[in-house]
């Protein structure tokens, strides 16, 4: 099976061999495993992670939103935003975090603003996982 991870500025991930790919999918984490039917999904704000064949470590990115499709064993992750785990800064993530949570917490919000400090509490977690 193989796995390219895209942005609209850059391919992360080129077709790469792997044994297994969890995705977080708009309704909750998605397991992909050889033998997998063709399908497309939605993705939410979290964690791709990806074994390659041979290995037992996961490798990590981040992504902002997108979407999945799977067709004939490849998988194609299209998102929004990815970073790879060794390019996140996490000192930079937590106090994202710390900066998004307060807002939420503090202020008295309108609907669209409360969704987007919702969404940066979403991805400064996944970034700082």
């Amino acid at each position: 099976m193989k796995l390219t991870l895209q942005t609209p500025g850059r391919t992360l991930l080129d077709g790469i061999e792997i044994e297994e790919v969890l995705v977080p999918g708009c309704k909750g984490m998605l397991g992909i495993y050889p033998g997998h039917s063709n399908f497309a999904s939605e993705l939410d704000v979290g964690r791709v992670k990806w074994r390659k064949p041979g290995s037992n470590e996961m490798e990590t990115a981040v992504v902002t939103w997108g979407f999945i499709q799977i067709k004939d064993q490849h998988v194609s992750v299209l998102a929004d935003v990815s970073e790879l785990a060794h390019e996140i800064d996490k000192g930079r993530a937590e106090t994202a975090l710390s900066k998004a949570k307060m807002k939420l917490e503090n202020d008295v919000l309108s609907y669209d603003e409360f969704d987007k400090y919702e969404l940066k509490v979403k991805r400064a977690m996944a970034r700082a996982e």
